[in-house]
């Protein structure tokens, strides 16, 4: 399509004489790697996207390679926007490999499928044998603080999650508003936001108290897939319910492990 984007973004990350370093990168169109910070625990990265969002046509495809005992966390301080779209649509790749014993924390920032957008994104991730996961995602339903909501022609999600080789998680989402509007929907909520967290190497006694988090305007549960697999996932009347809830995770995690599970989420409250 004329004027669209096709891009790629390739980081690989090694672990070396005790500490993490960036060993590949590619970057270059629809998305821009900062300049890594080594805070003695992880190897802190920020990944951007410059231009002003995703248009019909355009393509990224993101692959991350953490190898053996590297420790990362990657961080979108940005929102992922899709703009209005005649004809086409945008599509979104992400393809994550942990390495055995190694750790990555990866927290994008909010999913935006504005109104008359088509979108296809697809995130793949494989944990290796004792490689620790975190990863976020949160979804709203347009530019809600714009009056926009449910205008999008189409958002269509899948997600794989792969542990030592097994498959634990395949999950697909396919949102049409003209075929029954937004299923993510709690009644008496004006609006809705979504927000989830997947952990590996994590004890799902760690999150059993989020349940307690609840009230009028939000949310949240928590599902172990296997021994050591948890999900957890909210829904809010408001943005800001969601980020709270994503922090709160962290925060528990970070009392139980300072060594790499320490808090790396902002409290900006974008869309409300």
């Amino acid at each position: 399509m004329a004027g669209s984007l096709q891009s790629e973004v390739c980081l690989s990350f090694e672990e070396r004489e005790g500490r993490t370093v960036l060993s590949r990168r590619e970057a270059g169109g629809l998305c821009h790697v900062g300049k890594g910070y080594w805070d003695g625990k992880v190897l802190r990265l920020h990944v951007v996207n410059p231009t002003a969002g995703m248009f019909a046509g355009d393509d990224l495809g993101v692959r991350v390679e953490v190898e053996e005992r590297a420790q990362v966390s990657l961080v979108t301080p940005s929102a992922t926007r899709f703009h209005a779209m005649k004809g086409g649509k945008a599509a979104l790749r992400q393809d994550l490999r942990v390495g055995r014993e190694a750790f990555l924390e990866f927290l994008p920032e909010w999913t935006i499928p504005q109104a008359g957008s088509e979108v296809r994104q697809e995130t793949r991730i494989e944990v290796g044998e004792g490689g620790r996961l975190i990863f976020g995602e949160m979804l709203a339903p347009g530019r809600v603080a714009h009056g926009e909501s449910h205008g999008f022609r189409r958002f269509e999600n899948q997600f794989e999650l792969i542990v030592g080789k097994r498959l634990v998680a395949l999950e697909r989402m396919d949102l049409r508003p003209e075929k029954g509007g937004w299923p993510l929907a709690v009644e008496g909520w004006e609006t809705c936001f979504y927000g989830g967290v997947w952990l590996v190497g994590c004890d799902s006694e760690l999150v059993e108290t989020c349940e307690e988090w609840e009230n009028e305007e939000f949310k949240v549960g928590f599902s172990e897939v296997e021994e050591g697999v948890v999900v957890v996932r909210m829904l809010a009347a408001r943005s800001l319910f969601v980020r709270k809830g994503l922090a709160e995770v962290r925060e528990i995690l970070g009392r139980a492990d300072s060594r790499l599970f320490r808090s790396s989420v902002s409290m900006q409250v974008p869309n409300r």
